[in-house]
């Protein structure tokens, strides 16, 4: 008998990545009470920022207090663990990437804590973004200096990381030139406050314990070894961010070294509150445009300009003049543009006395005489202001919506040189690009020589990632040829820190690496920054992915598939803007990365290259994604506001329908898919279906079986609808100008008819006969991804209305998101040129008829006195991302001899179906608390107008206040009351 032999069970080694990762998400957990997440969504989520590159972090942590981010950083430094801080994630440059725990303090750690209008100062945490800062500064006359193009979304603590600087930098310098106190978290765990120190003082830190002394003894080593080489050899432009900041500790001014953390990219400390200096906002402000038919002519006149004193001196070139006309949400705003120039000099003027901004009109005009200039439109009005200043603020972003795998790529933008020198250097610069086979489009701040030139390449490829790197070593060259900056405001980061040795010198780079030894010996503190910096082409995005697109109902436009369009996400975060815009709603209420259109195309797209963790399986059967994509309220804002036109509403309802196919989808869906039936029954046997849906015994049971909040009363039906008037109706026209076709949607058919009845008379009245049209768009299953069911109706409501679209009949709406769907999703369900026709006929009725009344051939009244009553609107999302608002309100004003005033509103909240979720309610509620119903406080008298039905029945429930379509408006306004 033989030994006895035991079966041998193979084990599997562990993970020592995810047991790392485990006991730092427990230990997390355990000492903060802000977020902690390590899911595969979270990692995906933060592995991007506005750069091109890519690297997935351990783990993020979105702290709630200051005690939190020590804890935190205590514990990593303990783990070992590296730490990356994040604002906005806008960061062009990568610096906010990394293979470590992400820091975001945007949602929580965001107020403003203080402001001295005596002191002239403001004291506020990381978070807090620009915008929000200046909107609470304004009340006081006060301002930030530096006014980054990101000022909606950009976050102090960013800014100071970066040392941002702006447009009107020329004026009122860097971020570093207005910080006076940080409060920082050292690699000890310990908060230091750095702000100025005399000698005594330094004398005395420099012989403290710990992390602090070590980081006075180092800095002060460094400012006594290397002072005339600092001197000599950092760039002498205004526009510099490379490296550290040596040169603003040297004598005579005090030492700070809240001057050194400004521009250190969360390399040496963690800040936690920033001490900020504020300047006076000026009164008035005047732009002039400045048209020219040659770039080189615009750069060349840049420094006579200068010699006028401007605030700002911008240069927009032909490529994004050409990318504006283009795009349906900023084409309006490049009507200024006289002719086809090549280049454009936007030159402000900022006083308080606007005798001197004319002076300074009349001074530029003077100056340029002898100057290639052609036309100069000059004006101090605030609206043409702020419409020529939307064009250059979204340069960036509007590059990116260039189609085809050659895009714009974010690794030479930021070079600054003297702007005497600029005509030569870009001129230099062009011909670097021609040897390469490629341009790129120049524009940026001419004021300070700093312009942002993005070469198009091809990152997918092998010869576009090898002309990247060369281009880059040769632009190098260029830049220290002309005594610049690499980095004039967007920083180091993964783009550019590998060329800072080339840059300073050996020794000044040792005297960066013995900065960085002295704040941070152990390299945990965003390590890959200003020093020990991987090559810049490592770590891209493009290089890595995999991405596998699914076959989908959608047709995508243009774009080759579903992953075509998530992938034209570049993170420029546009859609994290706040207090402005429509986009977008749910992050507006959450503040949360997951919920912005970021954020989701950015899970689809990890999702569709495998980045989600095994357990996700297919693409469409991601819990993580779906949960992102459930608080899309299909606001459809992020196709036009968004300049790369990512429609997450459409890759929702994509979604939606392909998890369809795999599980049952929830009764709730089913009955909101099927609404347009059910509201026909709820009018049939009105008004019992009214008593038995908003009696409280059917609202709970609807909530505990269905979904449905019972904080909501489902809309009145009615038992007369506008079919049934319709049919009984007699013609109050007097005259036959032509027909027109009507569309009575399920909303207006069976909760307003009165709308539909006011549309109808004034059409009669107006001069032409109406056909009401019996057609429905399919807005409610679309919205639920019963995407089958919408496209038989959108092939039946094409071949309905197609006679009409071929005799040339308009085709007339009341429901913006009605309208929206025939002309945008129809096109994408049943592809083709009958479907884009009768896209073609749709308008709104108040906008269509104003256009009638504009040309003559309209028989309406025209009210005999201007209308006294404040008369506020909001608009509807889907009105505004079909461009149709502006016309409406237009109408207002030219058929209702009316004053309305647009509020600054954005999303309602209410979104169809969502608002009446139970899931969704609060968010409902978030939204709406935003800025539509403090609007509504505000203006408890006004009259209101919406044209959506969904915002009139949220003002209704949230804010127990009435509105009224824009057509019953004119009604009671041209007809008397309905």
């Amino acid at each position: 008998m033989g030994p006895l032999r035991l079966k041998q069970t193979p084990v599997e080694a562990p993970d020592w990545t995810d047991l790392k990762r485990d006991a730092l998400a427990q230990a997390l957990r355990a000492h903060l009470q802000g977020e902690v997440r390590f899911d595969p969504a979270s990692r995906a989520l933060y592995s991007t920022d506005a750069s091109i590159y890519q690297i997935e972090p351990i783990g993020v942590v979105i702290p709630k207090t200051r005690e939190d981010v020590v804890a935190a950083v205590s514990i990593a430094m303990e783990q070992r663990v590296p730490l990356v801080p994040r604002g906005g994630g806008t960061s062009l440059s990568g610096q906010t990437i990394g293979h470590g725990l992400v820091i975001d303090f945007s949602k929580y750690l965001n107020r403003v804590l203080d402001i001295d209008p005596t002191e002239r100062t403001a004291r506020v945490e990381p978070g807090v973004v620009l915008g929000h800062l200046n909107r609470a500064l304004d009340p006081h006359g006060f301002m930030f200096g530096p006014d980054v193009a990101t000022i909606d979304r950009a976050n102090l603590g960013g800014m100071i990381g970066n040392n941002s600087a702006g447009a009107r930098s020329v004026r009122f310098g860097k971020t570093i030139d207005h910080v006076l106190e940080l409060d920082a978290v050292l690699t000890d765990g310990k908060v230091a406050r750095f702000g100025a120190v005399d000698e005594v003082e330094i004398e005395k830190l420099k012989h403290r314990d710990g992390r602090l002394g070590q980081v006075y003894r180092a800095t002060t080593w460094v400012l006594s070894r290397h002072e005339q080489e600092i001197r000599d050899i950092f760039p002498k432009v205004l526009r510099r961010v490379s490296g550290y900041s040596l040169d603003a500790l040297l004598p005579p001014a005090p030492l700070n070294l809240a001057k050194l953390l400004v521009g250190s990219e969360g390399t040496l400390a963690t800040l936690v509150e920033a001490r900020l200096g504020i300047v006076e906002k000026p009164k008035h402000r005047g732009i002039a445009a400045l048209h020219f038919a040659k770039l080189e002519d615009a750069l060349e006149s840049t420094p006579t300009i200068l010699e006028t004193q401007p605030s700002a001196i911008e240069l927009i070139d032909k490529m994004i003049i050409d990318l504006a006309k283009k795009s349906l949400e900023y084409a309006k705003h490049v009507d200024f543009v006289d002719g086809d120039p090549e280049a454009l000099l936007l030159v402000e003027f900022m006083d308080d006395d606007p005798r001197r901004i004319d002076k300074g009109f009349d001074e530029l005009r003077t100056r340029l005489a002898d100057h290639p200039v052609g036309t100069i439109l000059a004006s101090r009005d605030v609206e043409f202001a702020n419409h020529v200043w939307s064009v250059r603020r979204t340069g960036m972003p509007l590059l990116y919506s260039i189609p085809g795998l050659r895009k714009p790529v974010t690794f030479v933008e930021d070079t600054a040189v003297d702007p005497a020198r600029l005509a030569s250097f870009v001129t230099e610069f062009k011909a670097i690009l021609a040897r390469y086979r490629t341009t790129g489009s120049f524009y940026g701040h001419a004021s300070v020589g700093c312009l942002h030139i993005r070469p198009l390449l091809d990152l997918h490829s092998v010869e576009g990632r090898r002309d990247m790197a060369a281009i880059a070593d040769e632009v190098v060259d260029l830049v220290i040829k002309y005594g610049g900056s690499l980095s004039g405001e967007h920083g180091d980061g993964l783009c550019r820190s590998y060329y800072n040795r080339k840059l300073f010198g050996d020794s000044l780079y040792e005297a960066f690496r013995r900065i960085k030894r002295g704040f941070d010996p152990d390299d945990l503190m965003n390590p890959g920054k200003i020093v020990e910096a991987p090559l810049p082409t490592e770590h891209l995005r493009t290089e890595t992915a995999t991405t596998t697109a699914p076959p989908t109902l959608y047709h995508f436009g243009e774009a080759t598939s579903i992953a075509d369009v998530a992938s034209r996400c570049n993170g420029n975060a546009l859609c994290r803007r706040q207090g402005i815009g429509t986009m977008c709603p749910s992050f507006a209420a959450t503040h949360d990365e997951q919920h912005s259109p970021r954020g989701r195309a950015n899970l689809l797209r990890a999702a569709m290259e495998g980045r989600l963790g095994p357990k996700s399986g297919s693409t469409w059967s991601s819990p993580l994604l779906e949960e992102a994509l459930d608080f899309c309220l299909a606001c459809k804002a992020c196709k036009t506001e968004c300049p790369t036109s990512v429609d997450v509403a459409k890759m929702k309802s994509e979604y939606l329908h392909q998890s369809h196919a795999r599980k049952m989808p929830p009764l709730l869906a089913r009955m909101m898919a099927a609404y347009p039936r059910l509201s026909s029954l709820g009018s049939r046997f009105s008004p019992f279906s009214n008593w038995v849906a908003r009696s409280l015994p059917t609202r709970l049971f609807m909530e505990w079986f269905v979904g449905i909040d019972r904080r909501r009363k489902l809309p009145r039906f009615h038992r007369r609808t506008l079919y049934d008037w319709f049919l009984r109706h007699r013609s109050v026209g007097r005259e036959l100008r032509g027909k027109v076709v009507l569309l009575a949607d399920c909303f207006i058919n069976h909760h307003e008819p009165s709308v539909g009845q006011a549309a109808v008379e004034l059409l009669e009245r107006a001069g032409y006969q109406v056909s009401l049209a019996k057609v429905c768009c399919g807005r409610t299953m679309i919205s639920k991804g019963f995407l089958n069911d919408a496209k038989q109706l959108a092939r039946q409501g094409i071949d309905r209305l197609l006679p009409s679209a071929e005799s040339g009949l308009p085709i007339l709406g009341l429901e913006p998101s009605c309208l929206l769907t025939l002309e945008d999703e129809w096109r994408d369900l049943v592809p083709g040129d009958e479907a884009t026709l009768v896209a073609s006929r749709i308008s709104l009725v108040e906008t269509w008829l104003a256009e009638q009344a504009r040309r003559g051939d309209s028989s309406l009244p025209t009210p005999a006195t201007e209308s006294t009553e404040r008369l506020l609107v909001h608009g509807h999302c889907h009105q505004k991302a079909a461009g149709e608002f502006d016309a409406s309100v237009r109408a207002l004003e030219l058929l209702g001899n009316a004053k309305p005033t647009v509020l600054n509103t954005g999303c309602c909240g209410m979104a169809g179906a969502f608002g009446y979720e139970k899931r969704h309610y609060d968010v409902s509620h978030a939204v709406a608390e935003d800025r539509l119903l403090p609007a509504l406080r505000a203006e408890p008298e006004a009259t209101i107008v919406a044209p959506g039905f969904s915002c009139r029945t949220q003002m209704r429930d949230l804010a127990g206040r009435d509105s009224l379509h824009p057509v019953s408006y004119l009604h009671r306004r041209l007809l008397g009351p309905e």
